[in-house]
């Protein structure tokens, strides 16, 4: 992965994640003296934010908000289908089943199921927008939709498989929708997921530490980038109600982006408008 360019404040760090190109030297992140901590990471393939530490205090101070469901964690996706407009949240157990090899602890595989017996997960939807493909050939045109989701838990693959057992999964999801890898790829150059919002503390200093338990709030945007703004240029809004919001996603304008909050507080508002 390559580190696109980043902004630093007190104790952390954030930096915008470009997937294409690999690359393990980090340390020319502004003000991170050789190297830099994430409390958490990507999957592959999935572009956005991602905090860092400059320091072990910092280390610490995001992990423990991290660790305490504290940090506002937002992404977008775009599904296979049209999401049903009244699903909202997603409570259901995620397994993790990893293949070591051989005569090895080393895990050369991760997958993820829904099952009774895996950890407590959960994930609010809202969306955004129904899309349509044009029509190839003979064929009807195709589905989608434009998903925002706000994560409450952190398992591996959670989106991924959330979506998925609700029979919507993400477009060009080689490991969860390997049966439509081939098409999809031939219109999306990788799988459609990007983390757009993150909000947590930075270390307090010692008057704010009295005052408030806390450092300033930090809430950062990260718009689509360019590979996924053309693949969501190349669908067409189903209705008017998905016309709304698909612009501020195309502009690549970070201030027009809104917190998951602010998109519920608005359709519970039309919903009272409308009584």
């Amino acid at each position: 992965r390559r580190w696109r360019g980043g902004v630093a404040w007190g104790e952390a760090a954030a930096a915008l994640l470009d997937p294409p190109e690999p690359v393990a030297d980090v340390s020319h992140l502004h003000g991170c003296h050789g190297g830099v901590r994430a409390p958490a990471s990507l999957d592959a393939q999935t572009s956005g934010l991602i905090v860092c530490a400059k320091s072990y205090v910092g280390a610490y101070w995001l992990r423990l908000q991290w660790c305490s469901y504290a940090v506002d964690k937002e992404y977008v996706c775009v599904v296979h289908g049209w999401v049903d407009r009244a699903e909202r949240e997603i409570h259901k157990r995620i397994r993790v089943d990893k293949r070591k090899a051989p005569n090895s602890r080393r895990t050369i595989s991760t997958h993820c199921t829904v099952g009774a017996n895996g950890k407590p997960s959960y994930t609010e939807l809202y969306t955004l927008a129904h899309l349509q493909r044009p029509a190839q050939g003979d064929q009807e045109p195709e589905r989608y939709s434009l998903v925002a989701l706000k994560l409450h838990t952190g398992r591996t693959h959670q989106i991924r498989v959330h979506m998925l057992s609700i029979g919507h999964p993400l477009v060009t999801d080689s490991k969860y929708a390997e049966d439509r890898l081939s098409a999809d790829k031939a219109w999306c150059p990788r799988n459609f997921l990007h983390t757009y919002r993150l909000a947590f503390k930075d270390v307090p200093n010692e008057q704010e530490l009295e005052e408030s338990g806390g450092g300033k709030m930090k809430d950062l945007y990260c718009p689509l980038p360019e590979d996924l703004r053309q693949t969501l240029a190349s669908l067409a809004p189903a209705d008017q109600a998905s016309e709304k919001y698909l612009g501020d996603w195309l502009s690549g304008d970070s201030q027009r982006l809104r917190p998951f909050e602010s998109y519920l507080k608005e359709e519970d508002a039309a919903a009272v408008e409308s009584t």
